[in-house]
């Protein structure tokens, strides 16, 4: 299959369109699990006649559910010129069309907890906490309800019966459906192999350091360091813990991840401490000249009004109208 574009329409679908050079069948199937299974996917030729014409997937969130006549096309898909392959690659295809649906990584804690078995949501919390998932995915009681009430929308769950214990409140029991069951080895697999991009709050910072005295930031920036130094020396306190317990390093991963993640950031603060203080800072002269005097200020803020070059080149790129 040869990938030719993407296009997204304002009722919510995103579509496809490959070149079918594999078979000239006009029959409507369903590609498999590759993609999400929290969403539709479907496809279709655009023309059963014509054995090269494309074919086109089309794929919506089950929450709503998409239309398709055997003999057309999907309701409310509003047909526009696919864009070229230059401008969309098969990863942007592919996270475009699931990332409104797996924005809370504890949806798939519950999906994966529901794999063992039917729970409740206080069981489920409970597991989670036994297994410290909490220091991975954010948890809280309030936000599992509302994410187990999504869920059982989508159809990835359903709820099996209703049990009370004693005077205890009503819990309802939860179990994983066949959609819901590949839906959970989706996400996990995109998880693992599709970098995103995230927006760490010291990045931030650093993007906006330059509205503090170098003084005052070098001052941060070492009482940074420190705090990381003291969270590694944790996680490796905890590491150390958990291997002398037995516990295979299978199961402990995420930790040894985020370790190495903050001797990363350390390694970073360290170099850049050591710059700011020492003065190889390049732009640390300029930096300095901006909170010295006002003539200074004024002509930087002056040549900078108009935004950084790279940013205005990337703007325009962007405001480039669709053919």
């Amino acid at each position: 299959m040869c990938w030719t574009g993407v296009d997204l329409f304002d009722s919510g679908l995103a579509a496809i369109s490959w070149l079918h050079s594999a078979t000239h069948s006009s029959q409507m199937y369903t590609p498999g699990p590759a993609t999400s299974v929290s969403t539709s996917v479907y496809a279709f030729k655009q023309n059963e006649h014509d054995a090269s014409s494309p074919v086109v997937v089309i794929a919506r969130p089950h929450l709503s559910g998409v239309t398709l006549h055997r003999q057309g096309t999907p309701d409310r898909v509003h047909r526009k010129k696919p864009l070229p392959l230059a401008k969309y690659s098969e990863s942007n295809i592919m996270s475009i069309m699931v990332r409104s649906t797996r924005s809370n990584p504890l949806a798939l804690a519950v999906l994966g907890c529901l794999t063992e078995g039917p729970m409740h949501p206080y069981q489920i919390a409970q597991t989670l906490r036994n297994r410290a998932k909490e220091e991975s995915v954010r948890l809280n009681y309030g936000s599992l309800y509302g994410v187990v009430e999504g869920l059982e929308r989508r159809g990835l769950i359903r709820a099996t019966e209703t049990k009370r214990q004693g005077r205890r409140p009503e819990r309802t029991v939860y179990e994983i459906t066949e959609l819901g069951t590949r839906e959970a080895t989706d996400w996990l697999t995109e998880l693992l192999a599709v970098p995103t991009k995230e927006f760490p709050q010291f990045m931030a910072g650093l993007s906006f350091i330059a509205g503090l005295p170098p003084e005052d930031v070098l001052a941060a920036l070492r009482d940074r360091a420190q705090a990381l130094r003291w969270q590694v020396a944790k996680l490796h306190t905890l590491q150390r813990t958990a291997a002398d317990a037995g516990l295979p390093r299978l199961f402990a991963l995420e930790g040894e991840y985020e370790a190495h993640q903050l001797e990363a950031e350390l390694d970073f603060v360290d170099r850049l401490v050591k710059e700011m203080a020492d003065g190889s800072l390049d732009g640390l002269e300029l930096w300095q000249g901006f909170y010295r005097d006002e003539e200074t200020r004024q002509r930087l803020m002056s040549e900078l009004s108009g935004g950084l070059p790279w940013a205005e080149h990337e703007n325009a790129e962007e405001e480039q109208p669709r053919d």
